[in-house]
């Protein structure tokens, strides 16, 4: 590990539509609503949907926090790296579906946590005990913590996905996130991440996420 100040932490898994982007953002934001720390976001994933979120709002200030989009082909990960360790107090990363390449490598290494949100449906274990199996070795060489969430949960069977998980060194959240319209819309983000619904789902995976990540 290096002698950083901020803390990193990566929203990283290779299948497609789990919601890793917006399970970032809302993070993000309620980080920013609810501690006094200094946040920073960097949108590593090649479709940069945080990023492109952030510019759709009329005020691009809104959320309080920065987002730093991140192109391979120009920018120099170093640099973004010691800029962030420098200047903040927690860096979510969101990283694109894949961990081949020096840049990913190097977010990966500097990461106190990582984060895998995970979709409890048959179609989508084989690719996502492939990424589990991937995602430990690099866990066991850089040593950081790595949990999955169960996102977008519906009426099947997710125990059963769950515990293959789990077998496969992944550790898991209590808390969940259902499968529901309002994390598709852009427009509810300062609804999900209000502080007055004690027992919100979303609010009870942001206390155990401040939890593991030991967040005060």
């Amino acid at each position: 590990m290096s002698n950083k100040t901020a803390k990193f932490i990566c929203f990283a898994t290779q299948k497609g539509g789990s919601g890793k982007s917006f399970l970032c953002l809302s993070t993000a934001a309620a980080l920013f609503k609810r501690t006094d720390y200094k946040i920073l976001v960097i949108d590593a994933d090649f479709q940069q949907t945080v990023y492109k979120a952030r510019a759709l709002e009329e005020d691009e200030e809104a959320e309080g926090f920065e987002i730093v989009p991140f192109n391979y082909e120009t920018d120099d990960i170093n640099a973004l790296i010691k800029y962030a360790q420098d200047n903040y107090d927690l860096v979510l990363v969101d990283t694109p579906g894949r961990l081949q390449g020096t840049d990913i490598q190097m977010l990966l290494a500097v990461s106190d946590y990582v984060i895998t949100p995970i979709v409890a449906a048959a179609f989508d274990i084989s690719s996502t005990m492939d990424f589990t199996a991937t995602i430990s070795e690099l866990k066991d060489e850089f040593g950081f913590e790595l949990y999955g969430v169960l996102n977008k949960r519906d009426q099947t069977s997710e125990h059963k996905v769950i515990e293959q998980l789990e077998f496969a060194g992944l550790k898991m959240f209590e808390s969940n996130l259902r499968y529901l319209a309002r994390y598709k819309r852009l427009s509810t983000l300062e609804e999900i991440v209000a502080e007055d619904k004690l027992f919100d789902e979303f609010n009870l995976y942001f206390k155990e996420f401040k939890s593991k990540c030991k967040i005060k």
